[in-house]
C-alpha cells in the first residue's frame, strides 16, 4: 500500500517515526542507584545501576542523598584492620559477597560494609538517560580490586 503512496508522504511518515523514537528513548528519569553509583570521567556525569542492574548516565550535580553526594555506611571493614567504621561512600557497589557492598570514599579507601540491596543507603539521581544500546555500560562504583 506503501508503495503507492506519493514519496512526500512516505517522508513525512518516516520523520515522524525518528522523531517519536527519539522521543522514547532520551526521556530523562529520575533513578535510585541501588546497585552502584559513581562518578564517571568526565566528573560530570555519574553513573548510576537500578535495582534491576538496569544502567543510567545521570548529571553528577543531581545525584545526592540528604544534600550530600555521599551515603553514610556503618560497620564497614577495611581489609586487614580490626574493628569497624563508618563511612561517607562516595561510590559503591555490590560485593563478591552477596551480604556486602563495597564502598570507596572520597579519599579513595575501599571498605566493605554489611548491606543488601534490600537495606543499603542510596544515592537518587534525577534527569538520567539510558547509554545508547551500542555503547557499553560503564562499571559504576569502586574499581575491583587486583589480586
Amino acid at each position: 500500500m506503501l508503495l503507492f503512496q506519493s514519496p512526500h508522504k512516505l517522508i513525512i511518515a518516516v520523520i515522524l517515526i525518528c522523531i517519536t523514537q527519539s522521543s522514547f528513548t532520551s526521556s530523562k528519569t529520575t533513578v535510585t542507584c541501588v546497585n552502584g553509583f559513581g562518578v564517571q570521567s568526565p566528573a560530570t556525569t555519574a553513573g548510576c545501576n537500578d535495582n534491576n542492574f538496569s544502567s543510567w548516565n545521570c548529571p553528577t550535580a543531581s545525584c545526592q542523598k540528604d544534600g550530600h553526594q555521599w551515603v553514610l555506611m556503618t560497620n564497614c571493614v577495611l581489609a586487614g584492620v580490626a574493628g569497624t567504621s563508618k563511612q561517607q561512600c562516595a561510590s559503591y557497589n555490590p560485593g563478591a559477597d552477596p551480604t556486602k557492598y563495597e564502598c570507596r570514599n572520597s579519599g579513595g579507601q575501599s571498605y566493605l560494609c554489611p548491606y543488601t540491596p534490600a537495606n543499603v543507603p542510596t544515592i537518587t539521581c534525577k534527569d538520567c538517560t539510558m547509554p545508547h544500546p551500542e555503547s557499553k555500560p560503564k562499571p559504576v562504583g569502586p574499581k575491583p580490586r587486583r589480586k
